[in-house]
């Protein structure tokens, strides 16, 4: 509760300041932390209430975030959608933040939508999916050396990889997303 507590109030602060950037990258982690407690609802308000006022630049806030906001804000519509039972809303938003990724070379971001996919694929049922965006999150993940995507993409893995059936994948999986965590 503090983590969204303390992101509501960077939020409000960030309003008051006229800084679009601010207030694009403090919504973005206020959306991030509501979906993480399971406030899907909240969330979704917060990303429709951000992508309602799109900025020109898609890029704006990267120099502080890291990589897009926006984009990021996206990727969490759709993957809330999904989470709410409304995939066929989620898809399009989730495949439209992975091209804003893909368009601006944001690779951390890219494996973001690919770990929100992953759990899209489950949610529908669609196992072969869930297990090839998996592993392009693995290879994306490994090949960039990104911690938080790599603990990410191999989590997911693992839960696709039981998805399939296959526990034994599923374990090995799920150790290295936790040897790599520590």
């Amino acid at each position: 509760a503090a983590y969204v507590d303390l992101s509501r109030e960077a939020a409000g602060l960030a309003a008051t300041t006229g800084d679009p950037a601010m207030q694009l990258v403090c919504e973005r982690s206020l959306a991030a932390s509501l979906y993480h407690v399971g406030r899907f609802a909240e969330s979704l308000a917060v990303s429709d209430r951000a992508l309602a006022r799109p900025p020109d630049n898609p890029r704006l806030g990267v120099e502080m975030w890291g990589f897009s906001p926006y984009t990021y804000l996206v990727a969490t519509r759709g993957y809330v959608l999904s989470l709410m039972g409304r995939p066929a809303e989620g898809h399009p938003e989730l495949e439209r933040a992975a091209q804003l990724a893909r368009e601006h070379d944001e690779p951390e971001l890219r494996a973001y939508t690919y770990t929100f996919r992953v759990v899209h694929a489950e949610i529908i049922g669609d196992r072969n999916a869930a297990i090839r965006l998996a592993r392009r999150a693995v290879a994306l993940g490994e090949r960039t050396g990104i911690h938080s995507s790599r603990v990410l993409a191999w989590h997911v893995l693992a839960v696709a990889h039981l998805l399939h059936g296959e526990y034994a994948d599923a374990a090995i999986a799920a150790e290295q997303s936790l040897a790599i965590s520590r």
